[in-house]
């Protein structure tokens, strides 16, 4: 009988050894699940993830939907383009315009199907194009770039954490030449034109076949009912884009709102 007493003793305090000193075995449990890389959830209390609306809360890639083509982008010509030309300068940005637009035919001197090949974002900004020019383009002329496809989804903070910023990603599955950028908007989106109001801002592009790296949104979204209204804008139809969304503990998650999961 002695024997057996010392022997309970002996197991009672090797399990009061073994015992985590602040995490209860659910805490710790919870602590120490492995989250999938497919999924945006970070940990257990922080999370964001892409759907369709602001009430997208599956934790999963997000695919998105059929494209809509109802979008255009129109910037001023900057000094006389020549004729012969292949590099159109534009007077104060080129925000908005895609690799692979097609030229709207309206403009005297655009050959029908000239399409954008590369684009410069910094001064002297310009553009190249597919056609040379066959006549001389004033100085403001608009230059229009169609047939461009967009589609809007929301990143939606689910937890009751504050986020700073996220990290997002898209993986473009489809084969060919072309591209597809993902934007943020600091002010409206008119969904239907594509115009935002202010502050249009491209996140990535990534072209058919790749996936991007993970970018940095430095968007705040709220504790719980956080959302950010982004679009994605192909310069073809038919291409499959699939968002990925990640929140990271360190430089993601609102000061404050760390902890030691």
């Amino acid at each position: 009988m002695r024997i057996t007493r010392l022997a309970i003793i002996a197991a009672s305090v090797g399990a009061i050894t073994m015992a985590p000193t602040e995490l209860g075995s659910a805490e710790a449990v919870s602590s120490a699940k492995a989250i999938a890389s497919s999924m945006s959830v970070n940990t257990a209390k922080f999370a964001a993830v892409a759907g369709a609306t602001s009430a997208a809360t599956t934790a999963t890639a997000y695919v998105l939907p059929t494209f809509t083509a109802s979008c255009t982008q129109a910037r001023s010509s900057s000094g006389s383009t020549a004729s012969g030309a292949t590099t159109i300068n534009i007077a104060t940005s080129t925000v908005g315009y895609q690799v692979g637009m097609v030229i709207t035919a309206a403009v005297a001197g655009i050959q029908v199907g000239t399409k954008i090949l590369t684009i410069k974002a910094t001064a002297p900004r310009n553009i190249t194009i597919s056609k040379p020019t066959t006549a001389i383009i004033a100085s403001g002329t608009s230059i229009t770039g169609n047939g461009c496809w967009q589609q809007y989804f929301n990143v939606n903070n689910i937890q009751a954490r504050a986020l700073v910023s996220f990290a997002i990603a898209q993986t473009v599955t489809s084969t060919g030449s072309d591209t597809i950028t993902l934007q943020r908007c600091t002010g409206t989106w008119t969904e239907a034109t594509g115009a935002c109001s202010a502050g249009l801002t491209t996140i990535v592009t990534t072209t058919v076949g790749a996936t991007s790296a993970d970018i940095t949104v430095p968007v705040a979204l709220v504790a719980s009912t956080g959302t950010a209204r982004l679009r994605a804008l192909a310069t073809i139809n038919g291409i499959t884009s699939t968002i990925t969304v990640k929140v990271r503990r360190v430089s993601d998650v609102a000061a404050g709102a760390t902890t030691n999961s």
